[in-house]
């Protein structure tokens, strides 16, 4: 199995780990890079520009596309909960060096 991380463990706000998994993987490579998974969705974003690099796996939720995209550079603006003094950003960049 590849090591992965969930990056968005014990978050209840934009994103939170009961409807979508935020993950980084250690076969990635490239640009640092996380996937959002929810309802059959995958979508990989850069991490230090929160673009969307591409689809993975596309659903028919156009409307929970929309929110995805919108609302990943407010999440990765926002403070880590469970490392409170950085971003989640910082965190998912520092779990990327760390798998890779």
């Amino acid at each position: 199995m590849t090591p992965q991380v969930k990056i968005n463990l014990n978050e209840r706000y934009l994103f939170p780990d009961h409807s979508y998994s935020l993950m980084i993987f250690a076969e990635d490579s490239g640009t640092p890079r996380f996937h959002v998974f929810s309802d059959s969705w995958d979508i990989a974003f850069d991490i230090s520009t929160s673009k969307e690099i591409g689809i993975v796996k596309k659903a028919k939720n156009k409307k929970l596309y929309n929110y995805i995209k919108e609302n990943i550079p407010k999440w990765l603006n926002g403070i880590n909960v469970n490392k409170q003094t950085i971003s989640n950003a910082e965190y998912a960049i520092n779990v990327w060096k760390r798998l890779h």
